[in-house]
């Protein structure tokens, strides 16, 4: 065996043995989407990609990371522990799925990084609420309504209504539907940005230190966009 290959499989050993010491787990699952119609995740510390693919099948992975960095009293060891003793929760709640972090009873959910990737059919809607990270939504083709506390919101669809709520962050949507119908754009403090067709929309601000913007089409897929503190954009292309 070559100097290259043996260092090659060292270096492999190292970064599973590295992985493995830091406590990381990574559990996946997937299940047929027929008789359902959307999505409901719940997450808490971490990131959320969630996709449209090909065919009529729900598939996730979800990485736990410890993170001890967040949690205010919490060791490495405890945080290990979190992760180790995680269960995912992945059920049938009448014609939604429903994806879960469960965590030991007394485990702080700042003790774990949740990454989730979760591929669901183009037809369906999504329902998200998270608290602190980045939550990325793209492809749904049956609207969108989506929360995060503090952190990066992004939403990318073909049509359907999207509902958003951001407290601290960005919020950015892009919309390509083809039946534009009512727009709401609020930011308490920050500033809000609606195009149509790259063509900038203004109205009245009507926060005192923040802004909004209104607008009403005639279409089926409505848009509600609101932030607390920070930027909001939207952007329609027909």
């Amino acid at each position: 065996m070559s100097g290259f290959a043996k260092a090659s499989i060292l270096l492999a050993a190292v970064g599973l043995s590295a992985a493995a010491l830091a406590g990381e787990r990574e559990l996946t699952g997937s299940t047929d989407a027929k008789g359902l119609k959307s999505l409901r995740l719940e997450a808490h510390v971490g990131s959320v990609e969630i996709t449209a693919a090909d065919g009529d099948r729900i598939s996730w992975t979800l990485r736990l990371v410890p993170d001890d960095d967040n949690a205010w009293f919490s060791s490495r060891k405890e945080a290990q522990a979190a992760v180790a003793g995680a269960k995912l929760r992945a059920a049938a709640a009448g014609d939604a799925w429903e994806l879960s972090l469960e965590l030991p009873r007394g485990v702080d959910f700042d003790d774990v990084e949740e990454h989730w990737e979760v591929k669901v059919p183009t037809r369906f809607a999504v329902e998200v609420d998270g608290n602190v990270g980045e939550v990325r939504v793209t492809g749904m083709g049956g609207g969108v309504d989506a929360e995060l506390n503090v952190g990066d919101l992004r939403v990318d669809v073909p049509q359907g209504d999207v509902r958003a709520r951001l407290n601290v962050g960005d919020l950015s949507i892009l919309s390509r539907t083809k039946s534009m119908g009512r727009a709401v754009l609020e930011a308490n403090v920050g500033s809000v940005d609606l195009r149509v067709d790259g063509k900038r929309i203004e109205s009245a601000g009507f926060m005192v230190v923040g802004g909004g913007v209104k607008s009403d089409g005639t279409g089926d897929d409505d848009v509600d966009a609101r932030v607390n503190v920070g930027e909001v954009s939207v952007r329609v292309e027909r």
